[in-house]
């Protein structure tokens, strides 16, 4: 398997689907919950956060979701992720693609020419513009497990990730994984394509805490 322009293809790529893809036909207002208590870093976590909005859905795919980063297994990948939410580069940013099959479930995001409000396939993927190498690791592509998309070049990496709903063990050997949701999987799978990220931080950075610095940096 390949990814393409940093984007996930597989035999069964997303065509024409719908702007909420990947979301319960059953959902309603009355199961709308309250927002989740914010999720407090033990101590030595490095962990980001993305704030989601789905306008389409007013049950799912709303409120946050928190990522552990694998900082000691994946460096630079994680140094990129935390300088480009610390930049705030994915605020505007939608959701392009969500795969639902039994055996491949993922949501992606990170394609900065979304920022538009619009999702065009025909159109060149936009990232950052700076690249980090594949860093093979011993973590696996499992439900809530977060890695980065790339080109066909294996250090293509830049700013798309993808959030696994199932093990996906055939991505493992060509794909760097370098965070696992901690929190806010829920919300991760309501999301649809065109949802989007509304808000990123840092909300802690373990090496910054380590130094006396002020962990909500």
């Amino acid at each position: 398997m390949k990814l393409k322009s940093s984007w996930i293809f597989v035999a069964l790529l997303v065509v024409g689907c719908s702007p909420n893809e990947g979301s319960s036909s059953s959902k309603t207002q009355a199961l709308k919950r309250p927002p989740a208590k914010p999720y407090v870093p033990k101590p030595g976590e490095t962990v980001v956060k993305f704030t989601f909005e789905t306008t389409t859905d007013p049950v799912l795919g709303n409120g946050d979701v928190y990522i552990r980063l694998l900082t000691e297994d994946a460096p630079m990948t994680c140094a990129h992720i935390l300088d480009l939410v610390r930049k705030g580069f994915y605020k505007g940013i939608l959701v392009h693609r969500v795969m639902t099959e039994l055996n491949f479930k993922i949501t992606q995001f990170g394609n900065a020419a979304t920022k538009d409000g619009t999702i065009d396939q025909n159109r060149p993927e936009v990232g950052s513009g700076v690249s980090v190498p594949r860093e093979p690791n011993k973590h696996k592509h499992v439900a809530g497990a977060v890695a980065l998309a790339r080109s066909d070049d294996p250090n293509g990496g830049d700013s798309q990730l993808y959030i696994c709903f199932v093990d996906i063990p055939h991505l493992d050997a060509g794909y760097t994984v370098f965070g696992e949701v901690a929190q806010g999987l829920d919300v991760a799978e309501g999301l649809g394509k065109g949802s989007k990220v509304m808000d990123c931080s840092v909300v802690q950075d373990a090496k910054a805490v380590g130094a006396g610095g002020d962990k909500k940096k």
